[in-house]
């Protein structure tokens, strides 16, 4: 996770916070304007950029300390809370400097007595339709390989066709991974789409320069969207190839690892080549001066635009306007999410620090943590076996928690493709168990205990 959180904080900080203030289209949310560059203003804006760009740096600089120091936290599940709320944190105090930034030019811009205009909507009839840049086919293709790709990790879980050894046939892992892979390429597939649809923006009175400079534009994000289609299916091919060859497990790590950072890396490319843009192209005058209608410089918000899709402010790509309905929906939505992260992160804490508990009761035995999960019938059984190691279980999970303290839900264990699971790794020990409903895996809370529930059982 730190390879995200840490390129990602640096990235932000580079867009946010201009190295040269002057040939950018905006500053903190803030228009950019001749009057900020006149001598006797340039020195204020020249501060409140310096300050805001020092506070930001130093709140990267903590941020990624802090969660570098969270990868030597001993305990799997409490690095993961604590550097969830590092990452909650650290964007939220990131972004402070900006919004301070952002207040300070509007104030500076009532000083000068320049007054927006509620966002006026200019117009360039010759330019006004969008100019377009993306090319079908560059990107039907990948999409038509990753769909088949999932459609053959498909056929190869329902065991329709073979490959390899097998190992992980019948889990559905690879289905799931392959699912995921194509629904980041028609991610992207339907973002490139709707960048390139969007309106031409309007920087200068000739026409041609708007057209040239919008078609610049969209062929950067184009380009952003292939590349990054490409490397997921690249990874998808590389995925279904190393299950064919049994090393999947090792895959996933290293597969994830390697997209984070390509989209990363792409990323930064093209952040520099929409920077190197703005500095090529004058941006005029504007006729929409609608600073008010960007809420800290960030949020858009105007009930008389009737766009859902606007071009941000800050960073890269676009957001939606918060008066339309969609844009109420969608900010209900972000604020829950923000309420089930919270939850989530509590349910974690509680569920590793509560232990897993067998029992023999009325010819059963019964897995219960916060309620009886399984219960199993003991003339249901066919087989039981102890087994003393977990050194060399093959564990993939498939749905359930899988902690360091707790494997809980469905998981693909040996050459047990769709097993039930209720175990505590730290035990060191496990109970198989063979029934005519399927295969569980089953430990209690210490080894004694498990084998108590063995013996008790044969």
């Amino acid at each position: 996770m730190n390879c995200l959180f840490v390129p990602t904080i640096i990235a932000m900080f580079f867009l946010l916070y201009p190295k040269n203030w002057k040939k950018h289209k905006t500053i903190f949310g803030v228009l950019n304007r001749d009057e900020f560059k006149a001598e006797a203003v340039s020195n204020k804006v020249d501060e409140i950029v310096a300050n805001a760009k020092n506070a930001a740096f130093k709140m990267m600089v903590c941020g990624s300390i802090l969660s570098v120091l969270c990868v030597f936290i001993p305990d799997m599940t409490a690095m993961m809370i604590i550097f969830c709320i590092v990452i909650v944190f650290g964007l939220f105090a990131f972004q402070i400097p900006f919004v301070k930034g952002n207040e300070e030019l509007k104030s500076l811009k009532r000083e000068l007595g320049i007054q927006a205009r509620g966002g006026t909507k200019s117009a360039d009839l010759r330019s006004i339709n969008a100019s377009h840049a993306l090319k079908k086919s560059a990107i039907i293709i990948p999409a038509v390989i990753s769909v088949i790709g999932f459609a053959v990790s498909l056929l190869y879980d329902l065991k329709v066709i073979k490959f390899g050894d097998g190992s992980f046939q019948g889990s559905f892992g690879l289905t799931i991974f392959s699912g995921v892979f194509l629904f980041l390429v028609l991610l992207f597939w339907f973002v490139a789409s709707i960048i390139d649809n969007v309106r031409n923006e309007i920087i200068s009175e000739d026409s041609d320069v708007n057209v040239n400079y919008n078609r610049a534009k969209k062929k950067i994000w184009a380009d952003f969207s292939i590349w990054n289609v490409w490397l997921i299916v690249v990874l998808l091919i590389a995925g279904i190839i190393c299950c064919a060859l049994g090393v999947f497990e090792m895959f996933q790590l290293i597969g994830i690892l390697v997209l984070i950072v390509g989209i990363m890396a792409i990323m930064v490319i093209t952040s520099s080549k929409l920077i190197k843009l703005s500095s090529i192209y004058k941006f005029e005058s504007p006729l929409d001066d609608d600073d008010d209608n960007w809420k800290y410089g960030m949020f858009y918000y105007n009930p008389n635009d009737p766009r859902l899709n606007v071009e941000k402010r800050a960073g890269l790509g676009a957001t939606v306007n918060m008066a339309h309905p969609v844009g109420k929906v969608l900010l209900g939505v972000m604020a829950l999410s923000l309420v089930v992260l919270v939850l989530s992160l509590v349910y974690i804490g509680l569920l590793d620090n509560t232990r897993l508990d067998l029992r023999v009761e009325n010819g059963q035995i019964i897995c219960h943590q916060f309620h009886d999960e399984y219960k199993i019938d003991i003339d249901d059984i066919k087989e039981i076996t102890f087994n003393e190691d977990m050194k060399d279980m093959k564990i993939m999970k498939i749905s359930g928690v899988g902690t360091d303290k707790v494997l809980k839900g469905r998981f693909a264990i040996n050459k047990d493709s769709n097993c039930k699971t209720f175990m505590n790794p730290k035990v060191g020990c496990y109970l198989r168990i063979d029934t005519s409903k399927g295969t569980y895996y089953l430990n209690d809370s210490t080894a004694d205990e498990t084998r108590e529930i063995y013996e008790m059982v044969k």
